[in-house]
Parts: structure tokens; sequence; C-alpha cells
């Protein structure tokens, strides 16, 4: 079930950015502390692509969540409209991250502040597709929420 997914992907975009911030996991390794910071970017390149993106072939969009009463409503399209920023960061998510292309080596790679500056938008949309949820898709994600977050807490 796509909302099932769905939590798995807000949990961990979310257990990922506490860690990537954790002085701790820093201090006991600069190998896991970036593993994490790789981790968060992936998540957020899936959440970018799933609240900004128009769906290829089997991919699940929030759009798709229209068909619920009263999403569409709660959750209007000017929330997740594309821009400037929105595909910037995905494009350079994509170079920097999800493929090996000969430009990913040419050009400068963005410092982490770049991504910490987005993370709040991606954070705000989780937040306000989870109020938009009629009730019984709302159980139903927060239980499998709940599942990742007792197995995969963010903290050192």
């Amino acid at each position: 079930m796509p909302s099932e997914h769905l939590a798995f992907e807000t949990q961990h975009f979310r257990c990922y950015s506490k860690l990537h911030h954790s002085q701790k996991l820093r201090e006991f390794s600069a190998a896991a502390s970036q593993a994490a910071g790789y981790s968060l970017l992936l998540h957020m390149r899936v959440l970018i692509d799933f609240f900004y993106a128009e769906p290829e072939k089997d991919d699940c969009n929030v759009d798709h969540f229209n068909a619920l009463p009263g999403f569409a409503t709660s959750f209007p399209a000017s929330l997740h409209a594309h821009t400037k920023k929105t595909r910037e960061v995905s494009e350079t998510l994509n170079k920097f991250l999800a493929h090996l292309t000969a430009t990913r080596w040419e050009k400068p790679r963005q410092a982490w502040d770049y991504y910490d500056q987005f993370a709040p938008t991606i954070d705000n949309l989780i937040e306000k597709f989870e109020a938009a949820l009629p009730d019984d898709l709302e159980k139903v994600y927060l239980k499998a929420y709940q599942h990742w977050d007792r197995y995969h807490l963010g903290t050192v």
C-alpha cells in the first residue's frame, strides 16, 4: 500500500535528518555521520519526486491521493507546486547522488547547507500531507510510521 511505503520514506527522512545533525554521531564516527547524511539525501530525493515530480510508469505520486475524499482540498496543488528551487535541488541530487555522470566530477559539490536549507520544506510538506489523510488511511500510515520509528530511532 502506498501510504505504508511513504511512511517508510518520511520516517527515515526525519530519522536521518536528526542523525545528520548529531554531534555525538560525528564524534563517534565521521564515516557513520557521512552515511547518515547520504541516507538523508536519498530519502529527500525520493520525497521530492513524490511531492513534485510527474509520475512515470509505476511511480507513486502525491497526486494519486487526490482520489481520496477531501484530500485535494486539504492538500492543494499550490502546496507542492514546482519551483525553480525544487527543480534545482532535484537535479543536483540526481547528478551528484543517484547517477554516475561525467559532470559529477567536473562541477563543485553543494555544501550541506544547501540541502539543510531545503529539508524544512520537505518536512513541512510531510506534516501537511499527514494532516490531510482521511482517518482510516492515517491509521494505516501511522501504524507503519511507528513501526519504523521503533526500530530506526534518530538518536545515538
